[in-house]
């Protein structure tokens, strides 16, 4: 890839990988952010800067045939994701959403349910236990929250997400050699990853980054070919979908981890509760508004 991209690795609503995010930005300074989720939120982003927009909250996607056919992709105030959003917009950047299409996963979920077909795939163990155990830490949670959520937006930026990007490297080394297989899924979404951040260098001039579940940072940095990456999107069934924000919930949030298409989420690095660490992230970021919950308007 391009000199100009910066990948960085986060976990979805990790208030330290947040804090880090706005840092590394005001660093960089990029000419666009490009972030993990479905395209279609595109069209959602300039109403995140508005003034009824009070996280928690969440876009939605659904099929227009079937709105029961649905996708939530929710935010809290101290997601990586939202504070990368609410950076570019008040920045007039542009902000693009680089995941498969909800549009794909809705198609291919409804294809699934129809054929019977059982294509649930085995949870992934934690890819950070295997590092946790050499550096002589508990588990993987452990290690993560020292290497970034303990330490927040102090230090460098930039040196942290390096770091971040070396060690994710490693542990999916790790489990590749181990013999665990990347699913398809996740194959196709990283695809979809690699061409729109290769459409984004080609479409602007500056700094491109790109805000992705850490987990996902060394498939966006191997080199595959243009032609390969085509080959495995190709003639993919897309439904047609609309979208809309919504309100959502502190416990809904603790129940999910992160952006996806699904109700989990196989970038992320685990589950964040919203309290604690948003307590801690709002102490180290007291200049970001804590504003009461509200439905967007």
């Amino acid at each position: 890839m391009d000199d100009r991209l910066h990948v960085l690795g986060v976990r979805h609503h990790g208030p330290g990988s947040a804090a880090l995010v706005r840092a590394a930005l005001d660093r960089l300074d990029p000419a666009v952010v490009l972030i993990e989720g479905a395209p279609e939120g595109d069209a959602l982003v300039p109403y995140a800067a508005h003034a009824g927009m009070k996280p928690p909250i969440a876009m939605l996607f659904y099929a227009a045939e079937d709105a029961r056919a649905a996708i939530f992709a929710p935010f809290a105030e101290f997601s990586p994701e939202w504070q990368a959003m609410l950076w570019a917009s008040s920045r007039q950047r542009s902000v693009r959403f680089i995941d498969w299409p909800a549009a794909v996963s809705l198609a291919l979920t409804k294809l699934d349910a129809e054929s019977a077909s059982d294509h649930a795939e085995a949870a992934r163990s934690d890819p950070l236990d295997s590092l946790a155990e050499a550096a002589g830490m508990s588990n993987g949670e452990a290690f993560w929250n020292g290497l970034v959520e303990e330490a927040g937006d102090a230090g460098d930026p930039i040196a942290t997400f390096a770091a971040v990007g070396d060690a994710l490297s490693e542990a999916r080394a790790r489990a590749e050699a181990d013999g665990e297989a990347i699913p398809l899924r996740e194959v196709r979404r990283e695809a979809f990853m690699r061409l729109n951040i290769r459409q984004a260098l080609k479409e602007h001039e500056g700094t491109v980054v790109a805000v992705v579940g850490a987990w996902h940072v060394a498939a966006l940095a191997r080199k595959v070919a243009l032609s390969e990456d085509r080959a495995i999107i190709r003639d993919l069934p897309r439904a047609k979908v609309e979208a809309t924000w919504v309100p959502w919930t502190d416990s809904r949030l603790a129940a999910a981890s992160g952006l996806a298409p699904a109700s989990s989420h196989p970038g992320g690095t685990g589950t964040c509760g919203p309290s604690i660490r948003a307590a801690a992230y709002r102490t180290r970021r007291p200049s970001l508004p804590i504003g009461r919950r509200g439905r967007p308007r």
